[in-house]
């Protein structure tokens, strides 16, 4: 198959071209910089918020993945970032429908749940409506970057109205780790703080390499409207408990099934009934972070 890939010089996107490109796929990669990796093929320099100079490269793709959104709005700016990621996307959607294209795999992500929320004062929290948080759970972004990828899901849904058998799917990242290795506990301390809190994906997390496969799993995905899915691997990046959430909520959460403190708070079930995709959560790296973990929030 003829893809495109948007965001392809990117930590995700370039992972997600070498795994396109190991199974045959031809990959066309767009960005607004060339990639370091010389295996890749050219980079097509195009900024996403031009649509004139976007819509050629659509004409006679068969799915585009769209990757190419600001992860996070530090360097830019809440404004700048915001206004780019919600008419790149809309852009996006207007080349494809435009030149016929009827599969996109867009970037989202768990922050769209509203769990995490920046304010003036720092971080505040979303109360979540029910535990573990699934796909039907509502959006209820506050931040701007995750209210970006909540718009991105309406104009994916829109789209769909429009050109009634296209197919967009929504990957909600959790966390992306470029390690292939799991954390040790110095890891967790530091990305969690001492002591430990929940943060805004929930103690969830996500290999890169499984990320980009979770990505290329979706082309295999037929069923026409839009769909989102959660990519999270299979088990918490580390035990959490009822006093943590409470600790960072203040209030008593409702489970909808029970589950053990080394399972995840975001559901991953539905990536693997639809997409046949579970994460590999390296096990016995972590059980040996669990009992680091244990041993020192006893001591």
């Amino acid at each position: 198959m003829k893809l495109l890939v948007t965001g392809s010089s990117g930590r995700l996107g370039g992972a997600v071209v070498r795994e396109l490109l190991t199974c045959g796929h031809e990959v066309l990669c767009v960005d607004v910089r060339a990639s370091e990796d010389a295996a890749l093929p050219p980079t097509q320099l195009v900024n996403l918020l031009n649509l004139d100079a976007l819509a050629p490269l659509v004409m006679g793709v068969d799915a585009i993945f769209h990757l190419g959104n600001h992860p996070s709005f530090g360097k830019t700016g809440q404004s700048v970032g915001f206004a780019n990621n919600v008419c790149a996307t809309f852009n996006i959607f207007q080349a494809a429908l435009t030149a016929g294209v009827k599969k996109i795999i867009v970037a989202s992500s768990v922050q769209s749940y509203g769990n995490m929320s920046h304010t003036g004062e720092g971080l505040s929290y979303v109360v979540p409506r029910y535990l573990p948080v699934d796909e039907a759970h509502p959006l209820l972004a506050t931040n701007p970057y995750a209210q970006s990828k909540m718009i991105g899901e309406l104009q994916a849904e829109a789209l769909c109205r429009r050109a009634p058998g296209t197919q967009v799917v929504s990957l909600r990242y959790t966390g992306i780790w470029a390690m292939d290795h799991a954390p040790t506990e110095a890891d967790l301390w530091r990305m969690f703080q001492k002591p430990p809190r929940i943060a805004g994906s929930l103690f969830t997390y996500i290999r890169l390499s499984e990320a980009a496969r979770a990505t290329r799993l979706a082309l295999d995905f037929a069923l026409p409207g839009h769909h989102a899915f959660n990519v999270v691997a299979a088990r918490s990046v580390m035990p959490w408990s009822q006093a943590l959430l409470h600790d960072a909520y203040g209030a008593d959460i409702p489970f909808q099934r029970p589950i053990t403190p080394c399972e995840p708070l975001i559901c991953w079930h539905k990536a693997h009934k639809h997409l046949s995709f579970v994460s590999d959560p390296l096990q016995e790296d972590f059980k040996t972070a669990e009992r680091e973990h244990c041993r020192c929030a006893a001591s």
